[in-house]
């Protein structure tokens, strides 16, 4: 004899707490929601710092170590990237003062050097004009810009906490169920979870 079933929204308040910690990883449940943050905003902005093909590694999880770094990048400077990024996130401050701090590092340096970064440090720094080996104390650039990719990796790891801790909040779970009418037993059990157990 089949159980009833009933939707997130026939559910008792305890089932329904039941079925919100039973299904908080439905919207993080494959690759999509970070490659969407990628796309929609992360790949934007490191490009528009300058970083060419920038790619960036990430784990929420607390076994491995929480963390993120940018990694095989080339930074070029790019010209007005500051108004650029301040008119595509308009309310991303703290993309505005990334921005501006790199900026004025270059602006220190009179715009001179570039850099690739491997494993989040930065490595192979460039005079763009003077080439790699030229007979010059780099130290104190090589340090700021050290500085600055440690806080650009925070900020990408933050992006990303941020935006998993949204989908996997009760409002966005909730919604998701509601949305694709999610059938669950009495108790708040997952029905697709128990059958795909039984199989």
């Amino acid at each position: 004899m089949s159980q009833a079933t009933f939707s997130f929204e026939q559910l008792s308040p305890a089932a329904q707490a039941k079925a919100l910690d039973v299904c908080r990883d439905i919207n993080t449940s494959d690759e999509l929601w970070y490659e969407q943050l990628n796309e929609s905003s992360l790949d934007v902005f490191l490009e528009t710092l300058g970083f060419e093909d920038p790619k960036i590694y990430f784990s929420l999880a607390y076994c491995q170590g929480d963390y993120a770094e940018l990694n095989s990048a080339r930074f070029h400077y790019n010209k007005g990237f500051v108004k650029q990024i301040k008119a595509e996130f308009p309310t991303w401050t703290k993309a505005h003062e990334m921005a501006e701090q790199l900026q004025d590092i270059c602006k220190r340096y009179f715009y001179g050097y570039s850099f690739s970064v491997v494993n989040g440090r930065t490595c192979d720094i460039e005079h763009k004009r003077l080439g790699t080996d030229w007979q010059h104390d780099i130290s104190a650039f090589e340090s700021e810009i050290d500085d600055f990719m440690d806080d650009l990796n925070s900020m990408l790891y933050n992006a990303y906490r941020d935006e998993y801790e949204t989908l996997t909040s009760d409002e966005n779970v909730k919604a998701n169920l509601i949305d694709q009418d999610h059938q669950f037993f009495a108790d708040g059990t997952d029905k697709k979870t128990v059958y795909a157990n039984a199989a």
